[in-house]
């Protein structure tokens, strides 16, 4: 882990490149058949996108993933949630998947293909 100074005397534990490496490495373990789904279906999609798919399954909150990654702020994954939808909505015409993996959220609707 890595600390990050959000601010004064406020730190953030962030995690380091090796443990992002073996983060992936136990995710594409642990959903190897979810991930070759999606890929079939979205192969536009990144790998830090199935990453972010995945975390989202197991119910972590926006701000645990987030640390998981080398962006720091809730901010940086809604905006990649975001592309993603858009992405996958010009993709399937639907929302299935996305919803599935995401939950409903409150950008739904604002989004116009």
């Amino acid at each position: 882990m890595s600390y990050q100074n959000k601010k004064k005397d406020q730190y953030i534990k962030l995690l380091t490149y090796n443990d992002q490496k073996e983060l992936s490495i136990q995710i594409n373990s642990s959903f190897s058949y979810f991930i070759k789904d999606l890929k079939d279906k979205y192969p536009f999609l990144t790998n830090n996108d199935m990453i972010l798919c995945c975390l989202s399954l197991t119910g972590l909150s926006t701000h645990a993933i987030s640390l998981c990654f080398p962006v720091s702020g809730v901010n940086a994954i809604r905006q990649r949630r975001f592309r993603m939808k858009s992405k996958m909505i010009k993709s399937s015409k639907n929302l299935l998947m996305y919803n599935f993996i995401f939950g409903k959220d409150e950008t739904e609707d604002k989004i116009t293909v």
